[in-house]
C-alpha cells in the first residue's frame, strides 16, 4: 500500500510508523548541516533496522552526526549503523 502525505521535515514524525525505505531526494540541499542532522536524525527514528535512506546526487551524510552509514559501492544509500 501507498499512501501520499504532506509533511514537514522540521515537525516530529512519530505518528508515522516506520519504513523500509525512505526516499529523501534533492530536499537536503536547501538546508544547513544543522538542520540537516536534525531532519536526518527524526528520519532515521522512523526507519526499521534493516531499512534504507535514498538521498539525491548532491546530497550526502558525511560529516554529520547521525547515525546513518554509506551502503558500499552504493551513492546516495545509507542505512542505520549496526551497534
Amino acid at each position: 500500500m501507498t499512501q501520499f502525505k504532506y509533511l514537514n521535515l522540521l515537525d516530529p514524525m512519530v505518528s508515522l510508523g516506520t519504513f523500509d525505505i525512505i526516499f529523501c531526494r534533492n530536499v537536503l540541499i536547501y538546508f544547513n548541516a544543522q538542520t540537516k542532522t536534525d531532519v536526518l536524525s527524526r528520519i532515521v527514528k522512523q526507519l526499521s533496522p534493516d531499512g534504507h535512506i535514498f538521498l539525491g546526487a548532491c546530497e550526502t551524510a558525511i560529516n554529520l552526526s547521525v547515525p546513518l552509514e554509506t551502503v558500499s559501492g552504493q551513492h546516495g544509500v545509507l542505512r542505520p549503523k549496526k551497534i
